[in-house]
């Protein structure tokens, strides 16, 4: 697609190479991972719990909106009632004629 594809786009492509590097460096010190996994998915859990993200949340609405929209009445003028059996006489301008 036209000016989807940029030259500053860089991250659409995966560095096989750096990948491949890591897939073997799991693989060959699996424990060593694992346990960072464990550790990572305990922090996690307190982290990004839904309490957590809510009080997140909350604090950014209440940052940039201090303030939610309130109710307020609104006060139209008073119309005239027309019947329908009342036909408006409008009058319009008399045209020249164009020769």
């Amino acid at each position: 697609m036209k000016g989807m594809h940029l030259k500053e786009t860089q991250w659409f492509t995966v560095n096989y190479i750096y990948a491949s590097k890591m897939l073997k460096e799991v693989f060959n010190n699996y424990n060593k991972y694992k346990l960072k996994g464990k550790k990572l998915a305990i922090m996690n859990k307190t982290k990004f719990s839904l309490d957590a993200m809510t009080e997140k949340f909350g604090k950014i609405l209440d940052k940039y909106v201090p303030e939610f929209p309130k109710e307020v009445p609104l006060n139209l003028p008073k119309l005239k009632k027309v019947s329908s059996n009342e036909t408006p006489k409008i009058e319009l301008p008399k045209l020249k004629k164009v020769k």
